[in-house]
């Protein structure tokens, strides 16, 4: 299963595009969409990058992603589902996504759950964030959304 068109574009719009390096709220130098590392070496303060460069790298990305998630995942999704989570481990890691509750409650097929376990993925350093508020409704939301196309994963 890959993204969905829609949700790379939700994607896109949650990440938002800076050209120039900046550090987000955990003081990390960012830049493009949400990228931490190009090419295997850290963002700089001086880091600059095009929105063609972008959109490559997080196609890259996000077909990486995929790759990791297919292993960990051991129920069937529907697409909104896998576009939901997708986002989800963009946002806070493969590493933070493989010892979750999210998804240990994903394959005991506990699907009601999730999107409210998503939702405690607000905080940074243990303070509640308004963005990262707004993006776990956004996430939980198209997790809930019934959807008929059904993947394998």
């Amino acid at each position: 299963m890959i993204l969905s068109t829609q949700a790379y574009l939700t994607l896109k719009g949650l990440e938002g595009f800076k050209r120039n390096a900046y550090q987000d709220s955990k003081g990390i130098w960012t830049v493009g969409h949400g990228f931490t590392f190009i090419n295997n070496k850290p963002v700089t303060q001086s880091t600059i990058i095009n929105i063609p460069e972008a959109d490559k790298l997080l196609k890259q990305l996000i077909e990486e992603l995929e790759l990791q998630l297919f292993p960990l995942i051991l129920v069937p999704l529907n697409q909104n589902q896998w576009d939901a989570l997708v986002l989800f481990v963009y946002n806070i890691g493969i590493g933070h996504f493989k010892t979750s509750e999210v998804l240990k409650l994903l394959n005991q097929k506990n699907f009601y759950k999730i999107p409210l376990e998503m939702l405690k993925w607000n905080k940074c350093d243990g303070v509640v964030v308004k963005g990262l508020e707004n993006r776990r409704e956004t996430e939980s939301k198209l997790f809930r959304r019934p959807c008929n196309k059904m993947i394998s994963v």
